[in-house]
């Protein structure tokens, strides 16, 4: 059960989860300080940086915060690995409550404005797609299914018959265009300003309910799939094991 009050106090939220990083400062229910990069960089170089520039624009000092908000995932390995540990650092020498927040969930209440289907998607290599989808109406946003790990091609099939207008956001999305080429899907794809994640969808995200209250020892990553190390070393057992099964 979620018990904090969102609209009281300081929440410091910041995401690392996919190709973007942001962060922001939200104070009694406003965003008075807000930062956002897509520069290339590693994001182990740009989170700490970008949540100093928001504490010192919003002139909120170490003990300001009451409680951090952070995205968890689906995305990239490295950048979702970067922001919970963050969030669990700041949490921890505060003892702060931590807000968990599904990536997919604050990329759709970035575009709250839209009425339809939000459809964010996340690059996942290998031609698949990090995707859930949500239902936006009078700035009410709500989740339709699970956070998931799916083709573009069945996606785009599993949208043909949605009897809504669709909004893509996210930065799978040129992905999911060359897929809805072939099949003729229309839809339209997010302004630069809402196609990308940023406090104030992590924060829209927390307004709609998309999120769970955790400690600092309970917050975790969510990946949908095991890191690119992990899959590497998997192929390289069944290889072997292909290739002593052809030699027995």
């Amino acid at each position: 059960m979620n018990e904090y009050d969102i609209n009281k106090g300081v929440i410091l939220a910041f995401d690392s989860s996919t190709l973007t990083c942001s962060a922001g400062v939200i104070k009694d229910g406003k965003t008075v300080a807000s930062v956002f990069s897509n520069n290339g960089l590693t994001h182990s170089k740009t989170l700490l940086p970008s949540i100093e520039k928001v504490l010192s624009y919003s002139q909120t000092g170490p003990d300001g915060v009451s409680a951090v908000a952070v995205t968890v995932g689906p995305g990239s390995f490295t950048g979702v690995k970067i922001g919970v540990s963050t969030a669990k650092g700041i949490a921890l020498t505060k003892n702060l409550p931590c807000l968990a927040v599904s990536s997919t969930a604050a990329s759709a209440c970035g575009a709250a404005g839209f009425d339809g289907i939000i459809c964010p998607v996340f690059d996942a290599r290998r031609g698949m797609l990090y995707n859930a989808l949500f239902l936006s109406e009078k700035g009410a946003v709500k989740r339709l299914c699970d956070d998931r790990q799916i083709a573009a091609e069945d996606l785009a099939k599993e949208l043909e018959n949605a009897g809504k207008s669709i909004l893509v956001t996210g930065d799978g999305a040129e992905i999911f265009l060359k897929e809805c080429e072939k099949t003729g899907l229309s839809f339209s794809v997010a302004a630069q300003n809402v196609m990308y994640i940023r406090p104030e969808g992590i924060y829209e995200a927390i307004k709609n309910g998309l999120y769970e209250e955790k400690t600092q020892e309970n917050l975790s990553a969510v990946y949908l799939r095991p890191p690119q190390a992990e899959r590497e070393r998997l192929e390289r057992l069944e290889a072997e094991k292909k290739q002593n099964k052809q030699g027995e």
